[in-house]
Formats: C-alpha cells, sequence, structure tokens
C-alpha cells in the first residue's frame, strides 16, 4: 500500500443481529422524541465541542484547530448538533486538518443545506508556468501523481492504495476504489489503479491519485473520507451537498478515485446530493478516468429522496453497529521534519518544516540561498519498523531525482529517517512515499 506525504477485516451482520433490531423496534414505540433516537443508536458524542454552526459563512475553509478542537489530533469532533446554512460552503482541506479522515459525531440534529466539500483537486496542467506539484487530496485521501510541464521532469505515480501507475508515457492513469480505474492506451490496453476498500468501510479511507502523463499534465488528487454520525438525524436537503470527489487529471493526467462518505442517523432525509464521483482523466478519448468513491448510509427510516454516486449503498442501522475499524489514531504518515544545509560559508542552517506545508512557492515551505545537499529528516506514524522511505526531489528546471532513505526506526508513535538530497537552483517540490503491505 502506498501512502502520501504526509488501513481490518470485518463480517457482516447476521440473521439474529437482524432479529434483535426488529425487537427493538417493537420496544421502542413507547418512546418519542430524542429518546426514541437514542434507544435505538448513540453515536457515541460527548458533545463535549459543543454546537458546530456555519451560520453567516458563504465560503469558508474550516480550521478547527484555530477554536481549539481537538487537542488530541485524531479528527474525531464531538457535537452537540451540526448546521450547516444554505449558501455555505464549508470546505475541508488537508493544509488546515492534515492527512487523517474526518469525522463529525453528534447526539442532536445534523442539518445540511449548504455544502460540505472534501473534493480532491486538479492535476496541475502542461502549460507553460504551470507549478509542477502534486494534486492535494481531501483528508483521508491521497495526492496526485506529477506530469511534465514544457518538457521537464518526468511522469510519476499516484498516491493510495489504489493508485494510477505510469506504466506508459502516453497518458496518466485512473485511481481505482469502487471498481478499477479505467483502462489507458499503451500500444494496448492497461488498467488503471486497483479497487480496494469494504463495502463497511472499515477502516474509513479516502480515494487514491491518479498518475501523471509524461507528455505533460499532473494526475487528480482522491476525495477525501468523512463519517457522520448522529444519535437523531441527518438531513442533507435539496441544495445541500456533501462532496468527497476525485480531481480531473491535468492536460494528459489520470483522474483520482472518489472518496469516502458514510452517514449513521436513525432517520437519514433530504433531497440534496451525496457524491463521490471519479475525475476525469485529462485526455479526451474518455481514458485515464478515477473510479467512483464509496458511500454508505446507516438508518432505521431512509427518507433520502436526493442524488448519489452509483453504487452508493443504503443499509439498515443496528444498534450495535461498529463505528471505528480500530484506532483512529493509527492512520499512517510520513513527513518531512526538518532540513539541514551548510552554505559556501560554512554556516550551518536547520529549518523545521510545517506539518501542514502548503507545497507551493509563494511562499515556500523552505528557502535555501544556494545550491548544497541537505540532510532531510523525516518522520514517520503507524509505519513499519524498517520501511524505507522514498524521497523524490521535482526540480522546475532539472527535472526529478529520487533518493531512498534507509528503514525507519523508533516506535509505532514515532520512527525516523534521513537521506541527504541536492538541491537544484529554483523552485523545487518535495514529495515522500513510503510503501508496505
Amino acid at each position: 500500500m502506498t501512502r502520501n506525504l504526509d488501513r481490518y477485516a470485518w463480517t457482516g451482520a447476521d440473521t439474529k443481529r437482524n432479529a434483535s433490531v426488529l425487537l427493538m423496534l417493537g420496544a421502542a414505540v413507547l418512546l418519542t422524541g430524542d429518546a426514541w433516537a437514542q434507544q435505538i443508536f448513540n453515536s457515541q458524542s460527548t458533545g463535549a465541542d459543543g454546537p458546530l454552526s456555519f451560520v453567516g459563512c458563504s465560503d469558508v475553509e474550516w480550521d478547527p484547530d484555530a477554536d481549539g478542537l481537538d487537542l488530541d489530533g485524531d479528527r474525531v469532533f464531538h457535537f452537540t448538533t451540526i448546521d450547516v446554512p444554505a449558501g455555505c460552503t464549508v470546505r475541508l482541506h488537508t493544509a488546515k486538518l492534515g492527512q487523517q479522515p474526518i469525522t463529525w459525531l453528534a447526539t442532536g440534529a445534523v442539518v445540511i443545506n449548504g455544502i460540505v466539500e472534501l473534493s480532491g483537486f486538479p492535476g496541475h496542467t502542461n502549460a507553460l508556468g504551470s507549478i509542477r506539484t502534486p494534486a492535494l487530496p481531501g483528508p483521508g485521501g491521497f495526492a496526485g501523481g506529477l506530469g511534465t510541464v514544457n518538457g521537464i521532469g518526468i511522469a510519476t505515480d499516484g498516491f493510495g492504495p489504489g493508485a494510477g501507475r505510469t506504466v506508459c508515457p502516453s497518458s496518466g492513469a485512473g485511481a481505482g476504489y469502487l471498481t478499477d480505474g479505467t483502462e489507458i492506451h499503451c500500444g494496448g490496453d492497461t488498467p488503471g489503479g486497483p479497487a480496494y476498500g469494504n463495502l463497511f468501510l472499515l477502516p474509513l479511507i479516502g480515494g487514491s491519485g491518479g498518475s501523471g502523463d509524461g507528455n505533460g499534465g499532473g494526475g487528480g488528487a482522491g476525495g477525501g473520507a468523512i463519517m457522520i454520525a448522529s444519535s437523531e438525524s441527518i438531513a442533507v436537503n435539496s441544495g445541500g451537498a456533501i462532496r468527497a470527489n476525485g480531481g480531473g487529471g491535468g492536460s494528459g493526467g489520470g483522474g483520482g478515485s472518489g472518496g469516502a462518505i458514510r452517514l449513521l442517523a436513525p432517520v437519514v432525509s433530504g433531497g440534496g446530493s451525496i457524491l463521490v464521483d471519479g475525475g476525469r482523466g485529462g485526455r479526451s478519448n474518455f481514458r485515464g478516468n478515477g473510479s467512483a468513491g464509496r458511500v454508505r448510509v446507516e438508518s432505521l427510516d431512509h427518507q433520502f429522496t436526493g442524488g448519489r454516486t452509483s453504487g452508493a449503498l443504503f443499509v439498515t442501522l443496528a444498534p450495535t453497529t461498529v463505528l471505528f475499524g480500530g484506532n483512529v489514531s493509527a492512520f499512517p504518515t510520513v513527513r518531512v521534519k526538518s532540513v539541514t544545509w551548510t552554505d559556501p560559508n560554512g554556516d550551518q542552517f536547520t529549518v523545521d518544516v510545517p506539518e501542514a506545508p502548503t507545497g507551493g512557492f509563494t511562499p515556500a515551505d523552505v528557502t535555501i540561498n544556494s545550491i548544497v545537499d541537505a540532510l532531510i529528516e523525516l518522520e514517520a506514524m503507524n509505519v513499519p519498523e524498517g520501511t524505507p522511505v522514498t524521497v523524490e526531489v521535482h526540480s522546475e528546471s532539472l527535472g526529478t531525482q529520487a533518493y531512498v532513505s534507509s528503514g525507519l526506526t523508533g516506535t509505532d508513535a514515532l520512527r525516523t529517517a534521513s537521506v541527504t538530497a541536492t538541491i537544484d537552483p529554483g523552485f523545487n517540490s518535495v514529495t515522500v512515499r513510503a510503501t508496505f503491505p
């Protein structure tokens, strides 16, 4: 499995469990309102984070850290109610939230009249002046691969378990998830990235990135992953939407796959949209498209009549349903911690890299004022002992060089490794990936 910069077997419910649901329904008819809902399903929200309300917003990039939420960093939030009003778009970006999937738990009603957006970004184009950096995914998803720009650089694979692969230079490959990514033409038909995951969305995981194109253009990023659970109800009303679509390929890049949306409540209603569409490939011949993602809606009273991506599952909510497929804090990540170099005058500098780097150039995350060999210190969490990390330095003028670290050492909570890489003149972007079963 490939992890970007920076998942457990499950068996289905048996007939005895289904029978117990029917018995609970019969016993619950004497209860009303919140008491009925709580008897049937408990979202496990403590309510400690209070209400989540975006009243008055038009377009906001949600930054829970700025509001003092989620101090343990597991991206599981405990709300009382959730309100996304009409006309408001709430964007969940890795730049603010990191790479883990998002979980919103609520004791009361969740009402979405606006847009909750976790879609992956499109790949870069081949146009002169286009910035050759990986397309960023939604939280819980994976980045797109790089293509060439104006003949500079080489195509790279996308990221994630369903990543599109650079099997030929003629066009980027679409990423898989619900199904394989669509085929690309490579002197014959070659499949895109493979399908993965399971219908229970345990563990919760987002979409993968499409590969770049050797003739120009980057792969689209995967859609993010979100679970919303309410002890009372979830309404995605007309005009409202939850979207975790894959990003489109740039120029000839492959499309990213759609992400994952899981909703759990006694009642799920509304005429809005629940979308995890795959990103379109950058070619005009309908090849290199990313797969759709996965949607699972669990309720006792299905009142949702809106649009949804093909393949979405609507199933009966069990009172003892499993919310989390393991430790949510065990999401694997790998990142650049710091960069150290010595300038021509013999002076040594060490710069810590932001935990959520922008990957852009205005401003750059790290500025080095000379051509140097730099020591790149790496940190990883929940990646197996001994796994090597590949560091790719993508120069805007000289192309791509790959450096492989020794195996990671330490504990699951923190493993480290390092590589020495040459930093060329001009703008450079750096990607890191760890691949393991």
